[in-house]
């Protein structure tokens, strides 16, 4: 969400509703620092859907690679440890 004004109606006052850190403790739009709206929700969701498939594909590596490696652990003690005790 973006900073942005509210009118109220009962107080006939504008009120500032910040989307940044930059724009809490002001009521001022210069110190703003969201990003500007030149893309519509769906091209925004797409990038935001994009950036957590990458985020789990690399999660998914990782616990793959991990699999692996305690597969070869296991494949390693198997023939250390005498079948009856295994």
């Amino acid at each position: 969400m973006r900073c942005h004004f509210i009118w109220d109606e009962e107080t006939q006052q504008k009120y500032l509703i910040p989307g940044c850190y930059g724009s809490i403790d002001r009521e001022d739009l210069s110190c703003c620092t969201c990003k500007p709206y030149n893309q519509s929700l769906k091209q925004f969701e797409k990038v935001e859907y994009d950036k957590r498939v990458k985020e789990l594909q690399g999660t998914i590596e990782y616990l793959q690679h991990e699999l692996m490696k305690s597969v070869k652990i296991i494949e390693e003690l198997k023939g250390i440890i005498p079948k009856g005790y295994a």
